[in-house]
């Protein structure tokens, strides 16, 4: 099975880390998936890939003309967003909460743990300031050092969603992902 995650031509680095976790996981269970997006690879190879499900990161709606076009199916992976983000999201056969903060979101179908690139190599040092960002917070709490950090959220209402949800990980939301495409 061919399996493309695609995010958004604009979007900050945790999305791309996002797309290696799953490329990673993908070789652990012997799916093949590739990523594309910014950091990842160009979008315009999507096709000739050929996929045979796709996985839309967070900005979902721009993605919806490609699995029209490509005719594929398509699973949406969440993380917090505020009241109404699902509306119109019915092409998107599974709406997957990719995070606690998210599982309160409607229209959302499925729930796992955070998608983490287990082969990242930041670790801060004791007592550093971090912005609560997806990808950073959840690395935090797979590596252990969450509690050891001072986190800021510069307002953002979805750093503050994942700061008061907490949560902790014993699986990566990657391998249950892999586990559900089989």
């Amino acid at each position: 099975m061919n399996v493309a995650y695609v995010t958004a031509e604009s979007c900050g680095q945790g999305h791309a880390a996002r797309g290696i976790a799953l490329v990673q996981a993908g070789r652990r269970a012997g799916i093949q998936v590739r990523a594309f997006g910014p950091g990842l690879e160009p979008p315009d190879e999507l096709p000739g890939f050929h996929p045979d499900l796709i996985l839309g990161d967070v900005l979902w709606q721009p993605l919806t003309a490609v699995l029209e076009d490509l005719s594929v199916p398509g699973w949406a992976l969440m993380r917090w967003m505020p009241d109404g983000w699902l509306h119109g999201a019915d092409r998107w056969e599974r709406r997957i909460s990719i995070e606690p903060a998210a599982d309160v979101i409607p229209g959302i179908t499925d729930h796992i743990a955070p998608i983490v690139d287990t082969e990242a190599a930041f670790r801060p040092k004791d007592g550093q300031e971090l912005r609560a960002g997806y990808s950073t917070w959840w690395e935090s709490v797979w590596f252990g050092y969450r509690d050891r950090v001072r986190w800021y959220t510069e307002g953002s209402p979805e750093r503050q969603a994942r700061i008061d949800a907490g949560g902790e990980m014993t699986r990566n939301g990657a391998d249950e992902l892999m586990a559900m495409i089989r």
